[in-house]
This record gives C-alpha cells, sequence and structure tokens, in this order.
C-alpha cells in the first residue's frame, strides 16, 4: 500500500516525501522516500514484529497500526528533514 506524496516546502526547495506501507503474517513496516528527479531515495525505515494479539487483526487494522507507528517514529525524521533542506 502507498500514500500519496507529501510535499514538505522547506526554505530553499520543494521536496516530495512518499511513506509506503507493507504488512505480513507477522511484521508491519514503513518506508519513508524523498524523491529526487527521477529517482526515489529512502531516507528511513521503521519494521516491527506483531505481537500475538496484533496477528489477529484484519488487514486495514494492520495497515492502520503500520501508518500510526510510522507517523510515531517519522516525526523527528520529517523536522530534520525540514532543517536540512
Amino acid at each position: 500500500m502507498s500514500l500519496d506524496f507529501i510535499q514538505v516546502v522547506a526554505r530553499r526547495n520543494i521536496i516530495h516525501i512518499y511513506i509506503y506501507l507493507a504488512s505480513s503474517d507477522h511484521a508491519r513496516s514503513a518506508v519513508l522516500l524523498r524523491k529526487e528527479h527521477l529517482e526515489e531515495m529512502p531516507v528511513y525505515c521503521v519494521s516491527m514484529l506483531m505481537t500475538i494479539v496484533e496477528q489477529r487483526y484484519s488487514r486495514l487494522q494492520v495497515i492502520r497500526l503500520a501508518l500510526i507507528t510510522a507517523a510515531r517514529r517519522l516525526n523527528l525524521i520529517l523536522w530534520l528533514i525540514l532543517l536540512l533542506y
């Protein structure tokens, strides 16, 4: 599952950032990518194993959980991107 890009306006230019979410039966992950020209460059990756209770969730609940986890973990990374660019 891929979310639409997030457009971050920094001091010098506009940075396109994508968040890709993935889940399997035992893990969930999110990847933050920065797009420059025609290339997607990874910035940060979050991956977590699911607990036994979380493994019973529906696919939509797991993706939602991956998005919440990514938002919490990637918050600092997004602020750093704003400061650096």
